[in-house]
């Protein structure tokens, strides 16, 4: 009897052992970092971060940011790559229930083989075409840098060279976009994943996006409606330290003579508190002349059609009209951004826009009563 109640706790007690030793190598914990280049110190979106041997990994985000969760406790060797720059392994102690950080400089490296004619591409819209490979559905990654790099009058212009997307226009000037050339309802608009109520973003400067997403096939976290697809405009934040830009543009209208064609656009910001609140503020301010002329028809039926044929058009008016058409516009963004913690930021963007169109004049170049043969 003895024996058996002996056997019982050694059983017992072998039991406790192996649970304990069980939940000790199951211990996690999360690491976080920043990957940027070791020239310039600037962030490298999109850069990849792997735990070695393992499955788990992140890809950083546009500031090179970097979360990855659930890695087991001990000495981790972490593999950090990014094209065009060399690949480096940097062992870590993780720490349970802890959220530890690695920040991490990569080094670019040159690749030596076959002579090869390449075209040269800025660091934000390299790591977009990364964004664009790996991503499991048909999308189009537009860095800032390449949404700025061209006068473009708003967003709806910037983005309207991309391929498959198209403009609705209002006297010469972008303001909707069509995607596949489905109707604008069968599309969404998404501000940093927050649907928008229009398709009309032309009252949003291309100096507010830190970048854009073009999705042509929608994903299980979009709306059922958007068999078109959809674009997520993505909005900059603060960076840090005082900043401030201006930029002003002019230009002439030989058509009519124009000179007052002007456009004024200027940010200013800063970070507070040991760099956890970003204040952003920007101005637009705009006057163009967008004139221009349009021809309408009119036309009637005169005759009784034969039984089994169309019934013959016959113009009977022709109107061509010079329109003189001056858009004004006013625009303010005020954009608060928070930081609660390394993984959790808090936005609140602000927007005000004063849009006039103002027709000075309609005159008629050309008004004609016709009886010519249109259609038969």
């Amino acid at each position: 009897m003895k024996i058996k109640i002996l056997f019982s706790f050694l059983v017992f007690f072998s039991l406790i052992s192996i649970g304990n030793l069980y939940s000790q190598g199951t211990l996690t914990g999360t690491l976080v970092g920043q990957i940027t280049s070791f020239e310039d110190k600037k962030a490298l979106p999109y850069a990849t971060a792997v735990v070695t041997g393992t499955n788990k990994g992140a890809t950083a985000d546009l500031d090179g940011n970097f979360v990855i969760r659930n890695i087991e406790t001990g000495i981790r060797t972490i593999t950090v790559s990014f094209v065009g720059y060399e690949t480096k392994k940097v062992d870590v102690v993780i720490k349970s229930n802890l959220i530890n950080k690695l920040n991490v400089t990569l080094e670019i490296t040159a690749i030596k083989g076959k002579e090869v004619i390449v075209t040269a591409q800025r660091i934000g819209q390299q790591g977009a075409i990364n964004e664009q490979v790996k991503s499991n559905t048909i999308v189009n990654e537009v860095s800032a840098d390449r949404l700025q790099e061209n006068p473009d009058a708003n967003a709806a212009e910037a983005i309207g060279r991309l391929p498959g997307i198209s403009l609705i226009r209002s006297g010469g000037e972008g303001t909707g976009v069509v995607i596949r050339g489905m109707d604008p309802s069968y599309s969404q608009i998404y501000l940093d994943g927050i649907e928008l109520p229009t398709t009309n973003i032309s009252g949003i400067s291309i100096y507010n996006l830190k970048g854009a997403e073009v999705f042509k096939s929608i994903t299980p976290d979009m709306e059922g409606d958007a068999v078109a697809g959809a674009i997520n405009l993505k909005l900059t934040e603060a960076p840090s330290k005082l900043n401030f830009s201006l930029t002003a543009q002019g230009g002439y209208n030989d058509l009519n003579n124009y000179l007052k064609n002007y456009k004024f656009v200027g940010s200013i910001s800063n970070r507070f508190f040991d760099d956890k609140l970003g204040v952003l503020l920007g101005i637009d301010a705009e006057n163009v002349n967008r004139s221009d002329q349009t021809l309408s028809a009119s036309y009637e039926v005169k005759t009784v059609p034969t039984q089994g044929q169309l019934a013959p058009l016959f113009v009977d008016g022709i109107n061509l009209n010079d329109e003189t058409r001056i858009n004004t516009k006013d625009a303010g963004t005020l954009i608060l951004d928070y930081e609660l913690s390394s993984v959790t930021k808090l936005f609140l963007p602000t927007f005000f826009l004063i849009l006039t169109r103002i027709i000075l004049m309609s005159q008629s170049l050309m008004e004609q009563t016709m009886g010519l043969l249109a259609t038969q």
